[in-house]
């Protein structure tokens, strides 16, 4: 017997990241007050994008959620993410280009070229964990109504989320 998953085309940005770098609570907060709280700019993108490179989130999928977060996602900063993914990826012997906050770690990481396959923890910093991790005391009314329409489209859509089929 053969079971073939099938999953809906139509998650939200969110739960797509989600599912590939786990739940926005384990996420440091300051990435989350600059994906949701505050307009955008260029060194808040940039830890955005640091976080999101870092983490193994691919591009298109970063930008649907930076655009889909923040308000003021304009076409210059996401510009950014083309610039910034694209530099990380073609610097490939270069090392310690950025530090992020890596998922799996739980620790601060260098991003390094993309033929260098090391994690290099940041010894300068307290690695344990940043100031924070998920939402704390940013649970603001921004948040809060982001999170109910995230929720209303998958409800929506709670219907068409998994087809399986066995053969």
């Amino acid at each position: 017997m053969n079971i073939l998953f099938i999953s809906d085309p139509i998650m939200s940005p969110l739960q797509r990241v989600e599912g590939l770098i786990g739940t926005v609570y384990t996420w440091p907060r300051l990435v989350l007050k600059y994906l949701f709280c505050e307009p955008a700019n260029h060194l808040s993108t940039l830890t955005i994008i640091n976080f999101l490179y870092g983490n193994g989130v691919p591009f298109e999928m970063a930008v649907q959620l930076f655009r889909a977060c923040n308000e003021n996602a304009t076409d210059e900063l996401v510009g950014h993410f083309t610039y910034y993914y694209e530099v990380y990826q073609n610097s490939k012997h270069a090392a310690h280009l950025v530090i992020y906050y890596d998922l799996k770690v739980e620790k601060h990481l260098y991003i390094n070229g993309s033929r260098r396959h090391q994690h290099e923890i940041v010894d300068f910093r307290d690695t344990s964990e940043p100031k924070g991790l998920g939402f704390g005391n940013l649970y603001t009314d921004s948040i809060r109504k982001k999170s109910y329409d995230f929720g209303r489209t998958k409800q929506s859509e709670k219907h068409n989320t998994l087809l399986i089929i066995v053969i």
